[in-house]
């Protein structure tokens, strides 16, 4: 299902803060560092977002071990951001 933000009432906006997402269709194959990450913004927001990294512990539990700080978006469109996130063979990004 799909949601225009700008057809959300306030309450409904209210309620979309502070969600997180385990990707678990992406694996990372190797220990390394994440040192950038590109992706397209649909609105800007100056309360920032952060890109995540998460380990499995147990079969449906995930371990938050790495973030980076707020990122803000100023402008819609394609944004690229240097970072710093180490990751593990078999983490996932959130």
């Amino acid at each position: 299902m799909e949601y225009n933000l700008d057809e959300l009432s306030d309450n409904a906006k209210a309620q979309l803060t502070n969600i997180q997402f385990v990707d678990t269709s992406v694996q990372f194959q190797s220990t390394g560092q994440i040192t950038s990450v590109t992706f397209y913004a649909g609105a800007t927001t100056t309360s920032g977002f952060n890109f995540q990294v998460y380990r499995l512990v147990s079969s449906n539990t995930y371990l938050l071990v790495a973030q980076t700080g707020d990122i803000s978006v100023s402008s819609v469109g394609a944004q690229r951001h240097q970072i710093s996130l180490p990751v593990a063979a078999g983490d996932f990004p959130g």
